[in-house]
């Protein structure tokens, strides 16, 4: 059964959330009802600042010329996960897409959270207060390997711990 933004909120920004985030980071999600499929916008906000946003209409042209392009490689019963795969990667992915990643990261332990193929399952288990300063010290040394905006997060978190270079509070964000 799927849980209601609220509930998701919730556990996102209150029961799950490490100290030092908790406080300064709000979701917020929008759907338009005209819209095709209920589709819509939501967004990460640090202390009201808008740090990271996900909006089907800014990237639908990406999700058919990604489609496209994986169709000539990937079998076709493997296509749509690499599509979700690659998009996300890149950033550019819709509301469903962040439900079922909430999803996942609710349904499985945070190690198998913190290695998942998705980056924003990834992103909610690096902000997880069960991922400890050991680990983020680890996760910091394969920071070259994440998507640049997963990299620019998981930095705000880093930061915020005193685990990175940066001062703590530099906390601007372009994703």
């Amino acid at each position: 059964m799927p849980v209601s933004f609220s509930a998701m909120r919730k556990k996102l920004e209150q029961e799950n959330i490490c100290d030092c985030l908790k406080g300064h980071i709000r979701y917020f999600i929008t759907r338009y009802h005209d819209a095709h499929d209920d589709a819509g916008r939501a967004a990460i906000l640090f202390d009201g600042e808008e740090i990271f946003k996900i909006s089907y209409f800014e990237h639908y042209p990406d999700y058919y010329s990604r489609f496209y392009e994986l169709r000539k490689t990937v079998p076709e019963d493997k296509l749509m996960g690499a599509l979700w795969n690659t998009v996300i990667a890149d950033g550019c992915f819709d509301l469903y897409q962040f439900y079922d990643a909430f999803h996942l990261y609710d349904n499985q332990s945070i190690a198998e959270s913190l290695v998942s193929e998705n980056a924003l399952v990834r992103l909610f288990a690096y902000w997880d207060k069960r991922t400890g300063k050991r680990r983020l010290l680890k996760l910091q040394e394969e920071l070259e390997h994440e998507p640049e905006w997963l990299r620019m997060l998981l930095e705000l978190r880093l930061k915020l711990e005193g685990l990175s270079a940066a001062p703590a509070n530099d906390t601007s964000m372009e994703v």
